[in-house]
């Protein structure tokens, strides 16, 4: 298993050169203003919709809110950065060069697309994380030493359908509460770092740099004659 994350470069650059993980702010990403195409989802840190919550008003019986009508969604200080998990050997990423007959790391256009939509490419890069398990270890480890709380895992694509064993409004449901998304974001096969921040901003996470030797990990920048050669492939190959 792999992690990938497609990104600004600068951010890359910051990531294996300094150490610094730029985490945003979990509840931003229902904000269409802000992001678009697949990035944005309205029901980011969606509560279960299995729950019926009684309100009681004026003294009078409950009144039940259903959240299969309502959206009740979590508006802390939680912060995620997200990767893209790839299983050897790649599966979905690698195509046969038609030029070559070499297999190439290719990242299939309809997740690019859903990513970026008609930004420019050539403002990204693609960090692959070859050793996964010292890459966590680095970030468990620098979670720790911020004092914060966090957590680390696959995200469950349930449609928000999901039972939890803690109490709701609690910091560990707001916590699992975003681990759970619809069955249309599927394809992204999302895992995701989450931290509760302070407060209510985005979160600079150090890990340290140490972690980012050849072995361990690479970039592919996107440069025009790449993005060249990925679009040809991906017609030559019927995968748009």
């Amino acid at each position: 298993m792999y992690l990938m994350k497609i990104t600004k470069s600068e951010y890359i650059d910051e990531l294996v050169k300094k150490g610094n993980l730029f985490l945003t702010l979990a509840s931003s990403f229902r904000d269409t203003s802000l992001y678009g195409y697949d990035k944005v989802d309205p029901h980011e840190g969606l509560m279960s919709r299995g729950y019926k919550l009684g309100v009681v008003l004026n003294g009078e019986r409950p009144y039940l809110f259903d959240n299969q009508k309502y959206t009740i969604v979590v508006n802390g200080t939680e912060c995620i950065y997200s990767l893209k998990l790839v299983n050897e050997p790649w599966e979905d990423c690698i195509i046969r060069n038609p030029n070559s007959g070499k297999k190439e790391f290719i990242i299939g256009v309809p997740f690019l697309y859903g990513l970026l939509g008609e930004e420019d490419l050539c403002e990204y890069s693609v960090l692959i994380i070859k050793n996964v398990f010292g890459f966590l270890n680095c970030v468990k480890t620098a979670i720790t030493k911020s004092g914060l709380n966090g957590v680390m895992g696959k995200i469950e694509y349930d449609d928000h359908n999901f039972e939890s064993s803690f109490s709701p409004f609690s910091d560990e449901y707001a916590m699992e509460a975003y681990y759970h998304k619809d069955r249309k974001f599927l394809s992204q096969s999302e895992f995701r770092i989450l931290v509760q921040n302070s407060e209510k901003t985005n979160l600079v996470l150090n890990i340290g740099k140490e972690f980012f030797v050849p072995q361990n990990y690479f970039v592919i920048k996107f440069t025009p004659e790449n993005i060249r050669v990925f679009r040809k492939s991906m017609l030559s190959n019927g995968n748009v």
